[in-house]
């Protein structure tokens, strides 16, 4: 305390003091008054004069913006500082005395507080106008300064990428249209996504640690995600958008980090898949695939064959010659024709053989609906025993005949037993051969087929049926057809072979 204000104390506390001393102790205070030095404001004392008087005669308080989340606690503190016209040695000075004063908020705001601001919606006001307000500072000695006009603002978990008053935790998250993918705007525009520079779509500045999958637009009352979400759609040849985070793997976790606020949608492509009867009967079956999707091949009896001599052999791919079979998979990588091929039904011939001769006969392969040519049999006949024909169904038939295969035959090779030379009913030199007499009506001369390799041995074996011995024989060049036929007529003459 300066010396005229101690005078001052000491002359109202003797107030029953007589007129004239009065009168010269205040002249006497007016004096010393005079010789007291005029104090600065970097130089005043610690006590004597108030805490808030302190602040003000070094330059006073100005009010700070408080920037915060909903629901965040208020330290009115960061409300106020120092003005920033204040000498950086007073601002220290000042900043001592706010460590241990107490901040009063006037106004009852709080980061719950649902503005009411005329024209605008409650979010509105309090991320774009604030909340204004006083905060009372009560020094330590309980003197008091008012900081008026102090703004706080309130911002929502997510709020507009542009929001120049959010926290400045805020992370801007980003959601991006890659390959595959489109928005269709309500003005008609439609954006499309790209595979190597994907298009921004949406940003939003977001308080850390915030789940779009779960927190709410205020107003629409609809998650973030969904909200975005259900604008992307595949273009054509394009199916079932997914997320990609920046790893660029598929994600699920759309929990806001510094690690992870990178979103880009991308579709898969699709192929059609077409599956063709290829000259059977019955409807092409078409599927949309995704790419590198398996593809399972259908039913063997999905078409109907050609015709009745024709079945399924297998499925072919494209280009791919190794015919696949049915329920075997194939996986799609573009767009797939895939055809039935067909193939003649086969069958089996089988060759058996009744008594009197010896050895087998491999079985042929005979497609269905052919003609078959009965081969001459090379089974061993027994001694005394010859080729007699082959039995069909019932039906003996002649080697060389033809026989229509529909199904698996069996063929059974007949043998007789060879006629002896002198029998009664044959004429000397002849076997088997019976011919008639000129002009003789009630007998026709054995006929039947015989055939060889070649013409020297169907000629061989002309003479073994007909002629067991004989006295003459009749030769004739292989290679000079008309020597052949004259020397027929001269054979049968000599009835010699």
């Amino acid at each position: 305390m300066n010396l005229k204000a101690k005078f001052m104390n000491l002359f109202r506390e003797n107030v029953n003091i007589s007129k004239k001393i009065s009168v010269g102790l205040l002249s006497l205070m007016i004096i010393l008054s005079s010789l007291t030095p005029v104090v600065n404001a970097n130089d005043l004392p610690s006590t004597g004069v108030s805490k808030a008087s302190q602040v003000r005669e070094r330059g006073g308080l100005a009010p700070v913006d408080i920037k915060k989340w909903v629901g965040d606690k208020v330290d009115w503190k960061d409300g106020v500082k120092a003005k920033d016209s204040v000498s950086e040695e007073n601002k220290a000075k000042i900043n001592e005395l706010l460590k241990e004063a107490r901040f009063e908020e006037m106004s009852a705001r709080n980061t719950n507080e649902a503005s009411r601001k005329k024209g605008k919606t409650d979010k509105d006001s309090r991320e774009e106008e604030g909340f204004k307000g006083n905060i009372k500072v009560r020094f330590k000695d309980d003197s008091t300064i008012t900081v008026e006009n102090q703004t706080l603002y309130v911002s929502d978990f997510i709020t507009s990428s542009t929001n120049e008053n959010a926290p400045t935790d805020a992370i801007e998250a980003e959601f991006k249209l890659g390959e595959g993918v489109k928005v269709d705007n309500t003005d008609g525009t439609i954006i499309y996504g790209n595979k190597d520079n994907p298009v921004s779509y949406q940003k939003y500045k977001v308080k850390p640690n915030t789940n779009l999958k779960t927190y709410k637009n205020q107003s629409l009352n609809e998650t973030y995600y969904n909200l975005i979400n259900s604008k992307v759609k595949a273009t054509d040849k394009n199916t079932e958008p997914v997320w990609n985070g920046e790893n660029g793997l598929v994600t699920e976790n759309f929990t806001i980090t510094e690690s992870n606020k990178v979103f880009i949608a991308t579709a898969t492509k699709t192929f059609k898949v077409t599956v063709q009867a290829n000259g059977g009967t019955g409807d092409d079956i078409v599927q949309i695939k995704k790419s590198g999707e398996s593809f399972t091949l259908p039913a063997k009896n999905t078409f109907r064959p050609p015709n009745e001599d024709q079945e399924f052999s297998g499925w072919k791919i494209g280009d791919d010659t190794n015919l696949k079979q049915p329920n075997e998979t194939t996986t799609i990588t573009g767009n797939t024709v895939i055809k039935a091929i067909w193939k003649p039904i086969e069958f089996k011939v089988t060759f058996q053989r009744e008594t009197g001769a010896s050895g087998n006969m491999d079985p042929v392969t005979v497609t269905k609906g052919s003609e078959y040519q009965l081969p001459q049999p090379t089974f061993k006949p027994d001694s005394g025993k010859e080729f007699a024909g082959w039995l069909v169904n019932g039906v003996t038939k002649k080697a060389g005949d033809k026989i229509r295969v529909t199904d698996n035959t069996t063929v059974t090779a007949k043998y007789k037993t060879i006629s002896k030379p002198g029998s009664k009913d044959k004429k000397p030199g002849t076997s088997g051969v019976n011919p008639s007499k000129p002009g003789s009506k009630d007998k026709k001369p054995d006929t039947g087929r015989i055939a060889g390799n070649n013409r020297y041995e169907t000629s061989a074996k002309i003479s073994q049926k007909y002629f067991k011995s004989a006295d003459t024989v009749v030769l004739a060049s292989g290679k000079n057809n008309a020597d052949a036929l004259v020397s027929a007529s001269f054979a049968n003459l000599k009835k010699a072979p």
